[in-house]
């Protein structure tokens, strides 16, 4: 049964879950001005247009998620898997969005989540004592203490990190050998000062020019369509997640950022020429956001705006 009667207000939803200056929300509400319905269930999400319809099967209830009771780990899934849905709905039903205009942006506090390290693989002491104090910078003394607790059966959070980086220090030290998973989740307090961020534009423009994370740039073929995941100072890099499991990655820059292309070089980027770089990678096995964000924490590159969450990653390609 469906929450609502009213199509407009199923955006509710969609602004609850993502806030409405977020690309999916501006997406919904587009596709209900050109006439798409869409229904709010217990656990899925549906829309129809024309005749034809289109549902998403969701982790958690509708009701836990617009909560927040969900948990971190079910909201993530469920909030990718949203993405992935909505944005895809135009090439489904074989039309455009309608032009919506962009609220002011809202400031929401970043929340965080603990790392909590629950065990040690077989002979994987010493690497997962490297990836704690690299992650930590604690002292060897301080991370051998908290190993040897570990190892003796007991429970330690490793960091507490933001929301947005979870997934990536998480894989790190599974990668190493850890086990690990995610733990309690921190809101920031209000009254701390959150930075506004820039916001995309509605054209397509070049990668090197965008300011802001989800802009839509153009790739090298006509008509290719990347979505920003990442800006640094000089450095830009955008994702384009494709049917089939490949991830695309390109990134443009201004200036001469020497230290951070011989980072995307050192990570697999192959330059091509003087103004951008590639690389395309396998995704078939795991979440596009573990790709996407191992390629962004794994880079070594400092950036001021990054995806906060494998929601963010916006899906182009027919899935």
């Amino acid at each position: 049964m469906a929450l609502n009667v009213n199509p407009n207000a199923h955006l509710v939803f969609y602004n609850k879950l993502f806030g409405p200056t977020h690309t999916v929300a501006l997406t919904v509400k587009g596709l209900l001005a050109a006439g798409v319905k869409f229904d709010t269930n217990f656990a899925s999400l549906a829309a129809m247009y024309a005749g034809a319809g289109s549902q998403v099967n969701l982790p958690a209830n509708t009701t836990a998620l617009m909560k927040d009771g969900a948990g971190t780990v079910a909201m993530l899934q469920a909030k990718t898997k949203i993405t992935e849905w909505v944005m895809g709905l135009e090439a489904y039903f074989n039309i455009s969005a309608a032009n919506v205009v962009t609220p002011e942006p809202v400031v929401t506090p970043l929340p965080k989540v603990s790392i909590m390290l629950t065990g040690l693989q077989e002979g994987k002491y010493l690497f997962v004592l490297k990836v704690v104090r690299d992650i930590t910078g604690m002292t060897l003394k301080q991370a051998k203490e908290l190993l040897d607790t570990v190892k003796a059966g007991g429970t330690a959070a490793v960091a507490t990190v933001l929301v947005s980086d979870a997934v990536g220090v998480l894989n790190k030290i599974v990668a190493e050998g850890g086990i690990a998973h995610l733990g309690e989740s921190h809101p920031v307090k209000p009254s701390q000062p959150v930075p506004t961020v820039a916001k995309p534009v509605p054209q397509v423009i070049q990668l090197k020019d965008a300011q802001a994370v989800g802009q839509k740039v153009r790739g090298t073929s006509s008509g290719s369509v990347y979505y920003c995941v990442a800006v640094s100072d000089h450095v830009r890099v955008a994702a384009r997640i494709q049917s089939g499991g490949t991830v695309s990655i390109r990134a443009e820059w201004d200036g001469h950022p020497t230290e951070d292309l011989k980072k995307l070089k050192d990570f697999g980027m192959q330059m091509k020429g003087s103004n951008y770089g590639s690389m395309h990678l396998d995704s078939s096995q795991v979440p596009y956001a573990n790709t996407v964000g191992a390629f962004l924490l794994g880079c070594g590159v400092k950036w001021n705006q990054a995806v906060l969450s494998g929601a963010d990653f916006i899906v182009s390609g027919g899935i």
